[in-house]
């Protein structure tokens, strides 16, 4: 009966892991590929180290743990996006397994573990996170089971603590947790009196540490990232105004996944309170909720949030929203009759108010670069070994991610809005242009297809797909 008992949440976890496989490949057969331009660039960056390695990878406000991760599984299966992709949806499938780990860290049971986990792996945002080659999903993962363990003794505490090392190195809202952490552990070695509570604090904001040090010594500001951010929004042009930065976050976070916040609101919370109340644990895991809420809206009205889809830095916030949901699952049967009608109507409610708010707030669109990337792959398959790219916006990032080594490629305009723009590279002058390209051993050009009347005298069309051409520049 020992080992039955025993095996059973591996058997959920392998349950688990199945959906979580399922759920991510209906994602990549639906057709999604990338969040934003963001995921080609970090790809790109990716590449450059493999090529490059270097203790910073991107030389930017970017953290560095994701490209020692996506680097050295490139440097170990190649360095084409395929493999990003792959270490991606492997990345997804791992993070589904933490959020599990963090219930039972929690003290959940069987059925309120697999309900908060699974709800956690599935819902729009960690579907659609869990394959995009970004941080987000195992960042909020790693967060996640850190403040699973804000309840636990000194050992599981360290653990978490190394979580969040790893967690803060990959993205900024695990910084807000971090402290939040260190305060926790501070506050545990005050009431316990046990110094074992210091390391897993000192261990939670390490890296936040390291990273301001290293603003100081190598960019001369400590916190040169977001002085950065700030900078490159206000290029993109003016903000708006107080009272909207102000609520953008909290709107973010009820309309990007309307119905995992009104659950957890008409049922959930009512459930808990009326039955054990919140405990210290899930009181602590709520705050880190908020803490990831508070820095996203203090990151708005200071104009140093993300550019694109910013509802993705709230994941943490939902992960910690379906644990809640999770708990009162377990604790659902000790509600009387009446209370369990009301609890029923709570979720009804909240999931035909979810679906008028998906309707009447439709997210941003996701980017589509799949002609971008195969132009690129196009001419590394047919052995360019030297690439120019011009594109109209960021796409040239999935260009260069498709040809696979962005140290052969040249991109005519990056498009910085914080930099002048400069004339158009095929209008100014084609001959001056062809000369210089092909003085740096460039022998191809990338271009949308609708700008190759512009570079006709620059060479011949030698492949092109439905938005994009590869041209063969002639050598003089």
């Amino acid at each position: 009966m020992k080992s039955s008992a025993a095996s059973r949440p591996w058997a959920d976890a392998a349950v688990l892991f199945a959906l979580k496989a399922c759920f991510s490949a209906l994602v990549v057969w639906s057709g999604f590929r990338a969040i934003s331009d963001d995921d080609y660039a970090r790809t790109v960056l990716a590449q450059h180290f493999v090529e490059s390695p270097a203790l910073d990878p991107s030389g930017t406000s970017w953290l560095p743990l994701p490209f020692y991760v996506y680097g050295g599984a490139m440097r170990l299966f190649g360095s084409s996006l395929s493999v990003a992709r792959g270490t991606a949806f492997a990345l997804g499938l791992v993070s589904a397994l933490l959020g599990y780990w963090a219930a039972h860290l929690l003290g959940f049971s069987r059925r309120g573990a697999f309900v908060g986990a699974t709800l956690g792996a599935v819902f729009p945002y960690a579907a659609y996170l869990g394959t995009a080659v970004v941080p987000e999903a195992p960042a909020a993962a790693l967060t996640l089971l850190a403040a699973a363990t804000l309840g636990a003794p000194p050992k599981l505490r360290l653990l978490g603590a190394a979580a969040l090392f790893a967690a803060t190195a990959a993205r900024y809202e695990p910084w807000a947790v971090s402290l939040l952490f260190a305060v926790c552990t501070l506050w545990d070695v005050y009431k316990t009196r046990n110094p074992s509570f210091l390391p897993p604090a000192a261990l939670a904001v390490a890296f936040p540490a390291l990273w301001l040090l290293h603003g100081i010594f190598v960019h001369g500001d400590a916190t040169f990232f977001v002085t950065r951010v700030a900078a490159y929004r206000a290029a993109l042009g003016p903000e708006h105004d107080f009272v909207e930065r102000l609520l953008r976050t909290p709107k973010a976070f009820v309309v990007g996944e309307p119905e995992m916040v009104l659950v957890l609101a008409s049922f959930a919370l009512p459930t808990l309170v009326r039955t054990q109340g919140l405990t210290t644990p899930l009181k602590r895991l709520s705050l880190v909720a908020l803490s990831v809420v508070a820095f996203s809206m203090l990151a708005d009205l200071r104009g140093t949030a993300a550019t694109h889809h910013g509802e993705r830095a709230l994941l943490t916030a939902w992960l910690v929203s379906a644990l809640l949901i999770g708990a009162a699952v377990d604790r659902a049967p000790q509600l009387s009759q009446s209370a369990r009608r009301t609890a029923l109507g709570g979720v009804a409610f909240a999931a035909l108010a979810g679906a008028f708010l998906r309707v009447h707030f439709p997210r941003e669109p996701f980017v589509d670069r799949r002609s971008a990337v195969a132009i690129g792959a196009l001419a590394a398959r047919t052995g360019v070994v030297r690439l120019a790219v011009d594109a109209p916006d960021y796409s040239f990032f999935a260009v260069q991610a498709g040809f696979g080594q962005p140290s052969r490629t040249r991109v005519l305009d990056d498009r910085d809005p914080r930099k002048p723009r400069p004339p158009d590279a095929l209008t100014r002058d084609a001959r001056a242009l062809t000369a210089a390209l092909s003085r740096d051993g460039f022998t191809h050009l990338a271009l949308r297809r609708d700008r190759v009347p512009l570079a006709q005298s620059l060479g011949r069309v030698s492949g092109e797909n439905a938005d994009w051409a590869l041209l063969a520049i002639s050598q003089r």
